[in-house]
């Protein structure tokens, strides 16, 4: 939505640039600026407004991403827990193992991919 706005902001702004330019240096060329600067403030908001909504999406997937990493781990801890002790004496245990951490590791991508295909329906 925003970079429409950005887009849709800048031909009034040309114009409104255009018409000071041609108007050259009368004896009220503030008045000439004024919308210049209007509209190239409107702009200058308006991409100010992008970047922060940007960094907020950021921060929110960052921490949607280490919560999602957290419960995993603590799944895996609670089953770890559950378990038989005799099942940690097994080499099927060492073998797993692994790939659960490679799961926690991993949970973050999983959020981000979930998101972005979201994001691609909408």
């Amino acid at each position: 939505m925003l970079p429409a706005a950005t887009v849709y902001l800048t031909k009034p702004l040309i114009d409104s640039l255009v018409a000071a330019v041609k108007s050259g240096a009368s004896a009220d060329a503030s008045h000439g600026l004024r919308p210049v600067l209007w509209w190239g403030g409107l702009m200058a908001a308006l991409m100010l407004l992008s970047e922060v909504l940007r960094e907020g999406a950021g921060w929110v997937r960052r921490n949607q991403s280490e919560l999602l990493q957290d419960h995993i781990a603590e799944l895996i801890y609670r089953q770890s827990i559950a378990a038989d002790y005799a099942f940690y004496d097994l080499p099927e245990f060492y073998d797993q193992s692994g790939t659960h951490s490679q799961l926690v590791a991993c949970g973050g991508y999983y959020a981000q991919s979930w998101k972005a295909q979201i994001k691609e329906v909408l």
